[in-house]
């Protein structure tokens, strides 16, 4: 957690808790607080107080709340460095809440577009990996099978004309049986498990 330079606080801060506070520390601390503050004789019809009893519970609503002390957390992720040491402090403060308010407006939006972008190389490292091996075995088988059935057709003259276009053509055929052996194991292998992948996230 970083923090902004120029006396701006943050709830933690303000309640005097660690930023891993648990719930009955955060509790304690604003009942000490406001105890302290009364002990001294601060009433409610001082401006003082009001602002502190203000800020105080404001503090204490967010960091006792699980779902708000997390959306709260993600706006503490800044660092603002003020080379100006004479900067008014209203418009330091006016400047922090706005970088805030932008920083968490878009952490969700970020983090969706992370979590996408990592789904999606994933997929693609998936793809490729299956794809490399298949296309290796599937080069192999069939060449291996092109030339096998020249071998059986070499020697019979029942399978000559067979050997003799198998021999002009073995390359082009060789390739047709690659892409269409891949055209399928895209279709009926890759593309059903992939399916499958997406549904399970």
């Amino acid at each position: 957690m970083s923090k902004a330079i120029g006396n701006i606080e943050t709830f933690y801060e303000t309640l005097g808790v660690p930023f891993d506070a648990t719930f009955e520390q955060i509790k304690q601390a604003y009942i000490d607080g406001i105890f302290s503050y009364s002990q001294h004789g601060i009433y409610s019809e001082n401006q003082e107080w009001n602002m502190f009893i203000l800020e105080f519970t404001r503090a204490y609503t967010v960091l006792s709340d699980k779902n708000l002390r997390e959306k709260y957390n993600r706006t503490l992720d800044f660092d603002i460095v003020i080379l100006d040491k004479n900067i008014d402090k209203t418009e330091l403060a006016e400047l922090s809440n706005q970088y805030k308010k932008f920083s968490s407006n878009n952490y969700d939006k970020i983090l969706y577009n992370y979590n996408k972008f990592k789904l999606e190389m994933n997929e693609t490292l998936w793809l490729l990996k299956t794809s490399s091996i298949f296309f290796f075995f599937n080069i192999l088988f069939s060449f291996s099978s092109i030339y096998t059935i020249m071998l059986l057709t070499e020697q019979s003259l029942k399978f000559k004309y067979i050997y003799k276009h198998l021999y002009t053509h073995s390359i082009f055929l060789s390739f047709t049986m690659v892409i269409t052996n891949f055209i399928l194991f895209r279709l009926f292998w890759q593309g059903p498990i992939l399916k499958k992948k997406r549904m399970m996230k």
